[in-house]
Order: structure tokens, then C-alpha cells, then sequence
């Protein structure tokens, strides 16, 4: 029987292409390892996020996060400076990681999951993109988070020819491949290197720069068969 996980995609089509490829691609991935539930929010606007978000917390989505393996958070956007993206449905500049990642910290239930956020955009970089400490407040569960952040900084996002940016189609690949084999780090690391060698054959100074940010040592979805012991933050 697979597990259970949530994907959530939260995207933009306007003045960007190639989010429908995207979209796929993601769908395909975690449908085929997992029992994927897929909330998808298109050219939603920052209020209607907000509203959305919030209700993750009521007593229905609680009993779905009890069952779940791990959350994941793909944001498809535009970006604008450090850490922060442009919601293109109004033009709305907002943090990704406040209004993407934070609300899923006060669910007690997703507490020690992995609560995983993806963001892919055209400009800006990790640069004080920190994430939320722990402050000592009983209803704040940050572990265990990842943030994957790629950023085309300033330019294009490039994508390949058959549809799709380079960074969220490596991604898929990689998890379609390794997700049994290797850790989330492990294949982090894959990924920009393909992202890396892509953008040396495009001729350009500036390109895609994926990074990460982690509260975990690491995150393995599925137990190695020969670990003398389990790592922080190996799926249950």
C-alpha cells in the first residue's frame, strides 16, 4: 500500500511559461511513489492563499495530516528580491516562506514531517531567507522543514526544450529515479549539478542557482536497507 503525502502547488501563468509542463511533471512524481492528494492553486491572489492556508488547520485537515508521510510545497512564480516572490494575478510582492511554510509550523499533527517547500522564480536568492527559529512557543513545530529555493537571478528561468523549467523538471527526474535509493540532500545535490551543467551550454554569466535551507541533517523517504542507524528526519 503506498503512503500517504499532500502536494501543493501554488502557481502563475502569467508572463511565464511553461508551468502546465511543470504541473505534470510534479503530479506524475509523487502520484506514482505515493498516494498523493494534489491541491493545486492557479493564479490565486495573496488574500485568497491567506484564507486557504488558514483553513489547513481545521479539525478535517488535521485528521489528513495525522495519516500523511510529509508535506510538500511547490510555489511556481515570479520573484522579486531576496527570499521573496511576486504573485503575478495582482502583482503582489510577499515572502515565500511566511506565506507558504510558516502556517504549516502551528499544526501539532505535521510536527517531526517533513514540511518541504520548493520555490522556483526568476530573480532574487536565499540571502537572509532564514528559516523560523524555534522561540520556545508551544504551538510552533518547525521539525522537519527543507526549503529548496532556484532562482534564474536577474534573468530567464531556462527551461528544456520539451517543456518545463530546468530546476523543477531536474527535480522530478531526480525523485522518480532516487527517491528509494537516496536521501533528499543526496538528490538535492544531483539536481544542481544538472541545473549547474545545463546552464554552462546556455552561454550565459548569469544562471539558474538552486540552494537549500534545512532544519534537518537530512531526510530520507524511505529507510536504507543497509543504514547502521536512522538519520534525522527518516519518514515513518
Amino acid at each position: 500500500m503506498k503512503e500517504k503525502c499532500l502536494v501543493i502547488i501554488v502557481a502563475f501563468d502569467k508572463d511565464r511559461d511553461g508551468v502546465d509542463a511543470d504541473i505534470k511533471a510534479i503530479q506524475k512524481t509523487f502520484s506514482t511513489e505515493f498516494n498523493t492528494e494534489l491541491d493545486i492553486m492557479l493564479n490565486w491572489n495573496k488574500e485568497a492563499i491567506i484564507e486557504k492556508f488558514n483553513g489547513f488547520s481545521d479539525a478535517s485537515w488535521r485528521d489528513k495530516f495525522r495519516s500523511i508521510k510529509f508535506l510538500a510545497i511547490f510555489c511556481l512564480s515570479h520573484g522579486h528580491s531576496d527570499g521573496q516572490v511576486v504573485l503575478k494575478t495582482e502583482n503582489e510582492v510577499t515572502d515565500a516562506r511566511r506565506l507558504l511554510l510558516c502556517p504549516f509550523f502551528k499544526i501539532e499533527e505535521l510536527d517531526g514531517k517533513l514540511k518541504w517547500l520548493v520555490v522556483q522564480a526568476c530573480r532574487g536568492h536565499m540571502g537572509d531567507y532564514q528559516p523560523l527559529p524555534k522561540d520556545g512557543k508551544p504551538m510552533y513545530f518547525p521539525d522537519i522543514h527543507f526549503i529548496s529555493y532556484c532562482t534564474g537571478e536577474g534573468t530567464v528561468s531556462f527551461q528544456k526544450g520539451e517543456g518545463g523549467k530546468i530546476y523543477i523538471q531536474s527535480l522530478c527526474k531526480e525523485l522518480s529515479k532516487n527517491i528509494r535509493n537516496l536521501s533528499l540532500c543526496q538528490m538535492l545535490e544531483n539536481v544542481h549539478t544538472a541545473v549547474e551543467e545545463f546552464g554552462k551550454t546556455q552561454q550565459c554569466v548569469k544562471f539558474s542557482r538552486p540552494d537549500l535551507k534545512k532544519n534537518a541533517d537530512d531526510y530520507w523517504f524511505y529507510t536504507p536497507k543497509e543504514a547502521p542507524s536512522q538519520p534525522l528526519g527518516i519518514g515513518k
